[in-house]
Formats: structure tokens, sequence, C-alpha cells
């Protein structure tokens, strides 16, 4: 059920057993289960992150039950993001620092800024950025001038580790391979 792709080296899930069993054969070619998840997010993109973050909260108070999987050919979360923003030597994100994975404590990633003394990672807008919307007045959310930091925009260094600890602190299994198919649970169609 499950076949090695031999350009990348990864494996494809074809297909998840049954709806709370994730197959041992992402892993080790056996059709063995193994282990049982509640829910399986497909790909390690930023919205991965962002669907990881809102299924478990901040406050520990997840609605889920059991284990988060992933399934991503990377080898954690935003890899290959990551990749092509290096190759495109993008410095600097176009979004705001209060547009990220932590989408339901928007000041999340300025507060991380905040703790590891990096606020010069986070740069004014060039463009006026009145539009935005923004309920946080905060003295310690300024910058020198008194602007929001929630609306400047930060390195991609400084996304990157705020998302590395984000990823960090919430649980879940990583599991590396690409999913090909995705069908409703029993087999029946739909999912196809």
């Amino acid at each position: 059920k499950h076949a090695e792709d031999s350009r990348k080296g990864t494996r494809s899930m074809q297909s998840i057993q049954t709806p709370e069993t994730v197959s041992k054969s992402a892993a080790s070619g056996s059709s063995e289960p193994v282990e049982s998840v509640s829910v399986v997010i497909v790909g390690g993109g930023p919205h991965a992150l962002a669907a990881l973050a809102a299924l478990i909260g901040g406050d520990g108070k997840s609605p889920v039950r059991g284990t988060v999987a992933v399934i991503d050919p990377g080898s954690h979360f935003l890899d290959a993001w990551y990749g092509r923003f290096r190759a495109l030597e993008i410095d600097r994100l176009r979004s705001p620092a209060y547009v990220h994975p932590s989408a339901f404590e928007p000041t999340a990633l300025v507060e991380f800024a905040i703790r590891k003394g990096r606020t010069a990672e986070l740069e004014a807008a060039p463009v006026a950025v009145q539009w935005m919307p923004t309920t946080d007045h905060r003295p310690e959310h300024a910058d020198s001038s008194g602007a929001s930091l929630l609306k400047a925009l930060p390195s991609s260094a400084l996304f990157r580790d705020f998302c590395a600890s984000l990823e960090a602190e919430l649980p879940h299994k990583w599991l590396r391979g690409t999913a090909t198919r995705v069908a409703r649970a029993g087999g029946g169609g739909g999912g196809d």
C-alpha cells in the first residue's frame, strides 16, 4: 500500500487503514497498525502549524483527545517553505508580526522577540498600515517611535525561530512521507 519514491527517497502514504490508526508502513514498510491518532494534518507548511496551534491551543486545553499526526516529506514544519525563502534570498516577511501560526495569540511573535531580545528584527513596514487592526497599545509592544511592533515586518530568521519554538511546545507526531489519497472512514467513497 506504500510505495518508495526513488526520486525523493520518501515514502508515499497512500492510505490510513482506519480513522484512528496510522499504519506502521509510513515508517517501516509494514501494514501493521501501531498508533492511534485523533487528527491527521496533511502537509507541514504554515497552514499545518497554524492548524496544530488551533487544535492544541496555548492554554493546553485541547479539544482533541489523543494524538495529532502531521504527514509531510520534510523533517519539520515549514521545511520546504524555508528552503524557498533561502533560495529566493528573502530576509523579511511581507506580513506584519501579528500574522503567524499562533493566530489566537496575536502578540505571540512580538512577545517572543521581546523575550529573546530580538525586537530589532521587527522592522517598520515601508507603507502606512493604518487599515491593520490592533487593540494592543501596551508600551512594551511599541518601538522607540511609539509605533506598534504588531504592524512591523519580522525577519525570516525571527519567524523561523518563533515557529520552531511553537513546534517544540505543541505535542504532535511527525510522519515523514506524502499523502497521496484521502478516503472517508470505513472505506466509503467521497474521499477518492
